[in-house]
């Protein structure tokens, strides 16, 4: 039997599960939140929400191994704190879930106020193209999702056209490079109100400035430091937050402390936030209650693969929904090491 048998995790952490499937829980595929509640069963950790608003410091970093939701939360904070697009109505997708109610209800204040950056870098280790052409894309990306923030009519228009060359992909590489910090002052303005910046795959250039230089022969970790740290620094109290997730606190930690940067740092050895990842054994037996099948306990103990997180250990949520989907089966060897 596994050392999460023996440890109690779920003390004073609350069980919660949400979602619109009576019969389904989370397929491993589906990293974000508003479309996992509407055909799936999830572990809520919305709290996650809460720890982050509470913070601090003006920059949170999460590092957690891969596969431990760090995508699914940073979409989650994304959904409760975005302000809908002009002409669109905002969803009550919190409405049964625990940062809805919380401390009295105070952090619906904060429900769909802030003009939100999201940025996914991931793609630099995971597909392995030139990281500039991943940051271009992702830059690109957002600056033209965010237009319809961007009609307040006293904006500079030199920056607003910096902005739709950057969205039509027409932009220099020194255009590009700077256009988040110009991005970031243009949606203040617009809405009168602070900005979130959320970044997933941050590290992942750190990851590859060992196998390749891209086609400029730029180091990819230099290139990244530039466009995200260098933004964030000169933006400061523009931001209301800026949450980063990755699997690597170091370069976080460095580029941060360089340009002054107060930040709060979450590892697996950390304590703070460590509930908010993976699933607890507690969350193991809810789903496994959920669907019928809590005679497996014992089984499903016997291969899951889990970290000691802070005070908490948590198993892969791919471990236990691939458990849950194969009918509580364990997995032959392939599965389990590839």
């Amino acid at each position: 039997m596994s050392e999460q048998a023996n440890v109690d995790c779920a003390a004073g952490f609350g069980v919660r599960l949400i979602g619109c499937a009576d019969d389904a829980v989370l397929p491993i595929g589906i990293h974000d939140y508003a479309e996992a509640l509407g055909c799936c069963t999830l572990v809520d950790k919305t709290m996650f929400i809460a720890d982050v608003l509470d913070c601090d410091a003006s920059v949170v970093v999460c590092c957690r191994p891969e596969g431990f939701g760090k995508s699914m939360n940073l979409s989650m904070l994304r959904a409760f704190l975005e302000r809908p697009a002009v002409g669109r109505s905002g969803q009550r997708l919190f409405a049964d879930a625990q940062i809805w109610d919380a401390n009295g209800g105070r952090y619906r204040d904060e429900y769909a106020c802030y003009p939100v950056i999201s940025l996914d870098f991931s793609g630099a280790a995971r597909r392995g193209p030139a990281v500039a052409n991943v940051v271009r894309d992702a830059l690109s990306g957002e600056c033209a999702r965010l237009p319809a923030l961007l009609e307040a009519p006293d904006l500079a228009r030199d920056k607003v056209r910096h902005i739709e060359r950057v969205a039509r992909g027409a932009a220099s590489a020194d255009e590009v490079a700077s256009v988040l910090g110009v991005l970031i002052e243009l949606l203040e303005i617009a809405s009168d109100e602070q900005v979130v910046l959320l970044v997933d795959g941050y590290d992942a250039a750190w990851s590859r400035r060992a196998s390749a230089r891209d086609a400029s022969d730029a180091d990819p970790a230099e290139l990244l430091d530039r466009v995200l740290f260098d933004a964030i620094a000169t933006a400061r109290d523009s931001l209301r937050l800026t949450c980063l997730m990755g699997e690597c606190p170091g370069p976080a930690e460095a580029a941060l402390s360089s340009r002054g940067c107060s930040y709060c740092l979450t590892t697996p050895l950390s304590a703070w936030c460590d509930r908010w990842f993976g699933f607890s054994d507690a969350e193991v037996e809810a789903l496994l209650n959920h669907a019928g099948r809590e005679e497996y306990l014992d089984d499903a103990r016997e291969w899951l693969e889990g970290y000691r997180f802070g005070r908490a250990y948590c198993s892969s949520p791919e471990r236990v929904i691939g458990f849950l989907g194969r009918g509580c089966t364990a997995p032959v060897r392939a599965d389990l090491y590839g």
